[in-house]
């Protein structure tokens, strides 16, 4: 953006807030369907100047600042330079910088462990948690990595088989699961239930690089750039950094072509998540002589090889777990459920947050009585062990609110608000006209009640609970055949001094 344009929003901070984000998709998203269409029909030229075209374009930079550093849950971790760009004068200031892919040079990655899967955290579960190896980049390299991402994600969505369903657009568990579903449906099949070994560590480079028509240099120098672990760097030789915005395309192109070989046997369905794969085969034979052995085979291809304690070969009546669900057929119908294990890890993450909860509401609790003691913010955050700026907070909300704006409110209608002496005098105004509180000789709705409440008391209930007070006062509902009484005065007369006799 010109010197101008700065000067006409004012600054730097007014410029970025001022973008038409979904401007800048639309661009991006033209330019990437065009390299889809040129990739579809074979144009090989074409898709590399487009992909070029791409990555140098303007739209590719701004879109990829603005995921990496305001869109990202990882905006807020800073790589090895120790950099993060949180406000809107720093986030124009980086888009003004030259990403120029011919150039750029990555810095080593921060090696960092977190638990593996969706499963619950170290301090919830109960024992050993397994693990995986993230790498974290600068946020000046995913911003880089984030631009050639989009130019080869355009290219590779026209090439890639259908059953690729990880790391796609449009694409998720769901989708795989409806093929898996669709294949066991067809007569009695047998399942390889697959997982590939360490996938990410050990991917051999050239087998990435091999595959891609453009910005090879720039890939192997990310591929390359190597690891810090406890202060020492590591040269990266193969493997994918597992947190680079390049990793899943990456994923993808490493493992290419896999469907379509073993596809080639007859009656064999293949479905392939990321290192997660299911093989469906017609018989066992099939699957041990052919399946298995063509497997890996491409596998050591790209240095890879299958993990043998999760790799096993079953029937549809045993059941599999695959990408989170459980899936198998025990009696008529196939059934999918949701892993037992992932179940179990949600209910442990419902139960740790609900006790986290209470035991802040009770510091607050606590926090409060001592300052209504006379003790101040500074004195409570120091024998309770707070934060000073989270006493700071109570203090400054209770002389705003008061006692009663510190305490967590019933919802309305549930509440028990009328103390005994209002319930009588509710019970005396409805008998002397009961037909001014919805007692019309069959059923009351209550809304009488209910507006009678807000009047002379000042209090809200619900409609539902002003008809359980008035069965608990005594008023119970009457039989159908009083409803002609309606009509009749002498019974109507007698109806109303009944009623008033209870």
């Amino acid at each position: 953006m010109s010197a101008q344009v700065y000067g006409e929003l004012g600054s730097q901070a007014g410029w970025w807030l001022s973008v038409n984000w979904l401007e800048v998709g639309r661009a991006v998203r033209r330019l990437q369907e065009r390299i889809y269409k040129a990739t579809w029909d074979g144009n090989a030229h074409r898709v590399k100047e487009l992909m070029k075209l791409l990555v140098r374009s303007e739209s590719a930079k701004l879109l990829s600042v603005f995921k990496v550093t305001q869109q990202n849950a990882g905006r807020l971790t800073p790589g090895i330079d120790g950099m993060v760009y949180t406000t809107a004068e720093a986030r124009a200031g980086l888009s003004l910088e030259p990403f120029r892919y011919r150039t750029w040079k990555f810095q080593p990655a921060l090696r960092r462990y977190i638990p593996k899967g969706k499963g619950p955290r170290p301090r919830v579960a109960k024992g050993p948690v397994e693990l995986r190896p993230l790498s974290i980049m600068t946020i000046k390299d995913r911003v880089m990595a984030t631009i050639i991402s989009l130019a080869l994600e355009a290219t590779w969505e026209a090439l890639m088989e259908p059953n690729v369903m990880g790391y796609r657009m449009g694409r998720c568990t769901q989708d795989a699961i409806q093929v898996v579903v669709k294949a066991l449906s067809r007569g009695n099949p047998v399942v390889l239930d697959a997982d590939i070994k360490s996938f990410f560590d050990n991917v051999k480079h050239e087998a990435i690089l091999e595959r891609v028509p453009c910005f090879r240099d720039v890939i192997r120098r990310a591929l390359t750039a190597g690891i810090v672990e406890n202060g020492v760097l590591a040269r990266t030789t193969r493997g994918i950094m597992q947190g680079s915005p390049l990793s899943p395309v990456l994923a993808n192109i490493a493992l290419h072509g896999m469907e379509s070989e073993l596809e080639a046997i007859p009656g064999v369905t293949v479905v392939g998540y990321a290192d997660d794969l299911v093989a469906i085969a017609p018989t066992r034979r099939v699957t041990e002589a052919q399946i298995v052995p063509g497997l890996v085979r491409f596998l050591a291809t790209r240095g890879l090889a299958l993990k043998p304690e999760k790799t096993r070969i079953v029937t549809k009546s045993e059941g599999f777990d695959f990408l989170g669900f459980t899936v198998g057929q025990p009696r008529v119908k196939l059934l999918v459920r949701p892993r037992r294990k992932n179940v179990h890890g949600f209910l442990e993450h419902v139960t740790f947050y609900k006790k986290e909860h209470d035991g802040r509401m009770k510091e607050r609790y606590q926090a409060i009585a001592m300052m209504l003691e006379g003790k101040s913010a500074p004195e409570v955050a120091d024998a309770l062990h707070l934060s000073r700026n989270t006493t700071w907070e109570w203090e400054n909300t209770y002389n705003d609110a008061g006692i009663d704006g510190l305490k967590r409110k019933s919802p309305p209608g549930k509440q028990s608000c009328l103390s005994s002496d209002e319930k009588e005098r509710l019970k005396t105004d409805i008998l002397k006209n009961p037909h001014e509180f919805g007692y019309d000789f069959l059923v009351w709705d209550g809304k009488g009640v209910v507006h009678h409440i807000e009047k002379c008391f000042g209090k809200h209930i619900g409609v539902r609970w002003a008809q359980r007070l008035l069965k608990r006062m005594g008023f119970t509902r009457q039989r159908p055949e009083l409803k002609a009484a309606k009509a009749d005065p002498v019974r109507q007369e007698k109806f109303t001094t009944d009623l008033k006799k209870k």
